[in-house]
């Protein structure tokens, strides 16, 4: 099919694939349409504050925005009639994928900041405390880290790709998953990872689904997997 952000060039489209990574991936389509989103959340509404702010070609942000409304994630509403303007508010869905930026913003700022430490701190009004995202299992609340998580097909995976004789059973899920688990006699504790940069690194066991929690010891606890905040959000849509 034709991508929208490419000038016409034809490229893979991963809608239909049987993976809420895939899926998100498709719906993101490039790197301008997550920037347009965090403006949103920082209250940006209309057209020309998100130009202002990003510094966006401005056939390239129409553009991104009509994929964000067609895809339900922001609504579009006329605020003057004379001539007529519209704005861009944040559906369910779209508020929902705040916990995905939450995520990346984590990962960036353990990876890539600078020496002088991460550019934006967000703050929780609840408690008043300045924190990072955390992923959890939704069942015992632990912190998730990619070596206690096993992919098993779920119920919306395609019974005919499970048949195939060429298909990747439910079992083989499990002993791939396993077969790239970290040895428990590396010199690296289960759970962490070395840190290139310095920093703290993290802990974490579960065994369930992910969900988002505040946490409010700042850089003790590394970014678990952006896959699962996309699969999370993917599935509740």
């Amino acid at each position: 099919m034709s991508n929208p952000y490419d000038g016409g060039m034809r490229r893979t489209s991963f809608a239909n694939w049987p993976c809420s990574v895939a899926r998100t991936m498709d719906l993101l389509g490039d790197s301008w349409t997550p920037l347009v989103l965090r403006e949103a959340f920082y209250g940006v509404r209309r057209f020309d504050n998100f130009q202002q702010e990003l510094g966006i070609a401005r056939n390239t942000l129409s553009e991104r925005l009509r994929r964000l409304v067609e895809a339900g994630l922001l609504e579009k509403r006329v605020y003057e009639t004379a001539p007529v303007r519209h704005e861009y508010l944040l559906t369910e869905p779209g508020r929902e994928f705040y916990e995905v930026i939450l995520v990346m913003t984590r990962w960036g700022d353990r990876w890539l900041a600078e020496a002088a430490g991460p550019p934006v701190l967000t703050r929780h009004e609840g408690c008043g405390h300045d924190f990072q995202a955390e992923v959890v299992c939704s069942h015992c609340k632990e912190p998730v880290a990619w070596q206690d998580v096993t992919a098993r097909p779920g119920p919306g995976y395609p019974a005919k790709l499970l048949n195939r004789p060429t298909s990747v059973s439910a079992s083989s899920w499990t002993r791939r998953s396993q077969a790239h688990r970290q040895p428990a006699d590396l010199p690296v504790a289960r759970g962490r990872r070395e840190n290139p940069v310095g920093k703290v690194p993290s802990t974490g066991s579960c065994r369930e689904g992910p969900m988002l929690r505040p946490s409010s010891q700042i850089g003790l606890l590394a970014l678990a997997p952006v896959s699962l905040f996309t699969q999370l959000w993917s599935s509740r849509r």
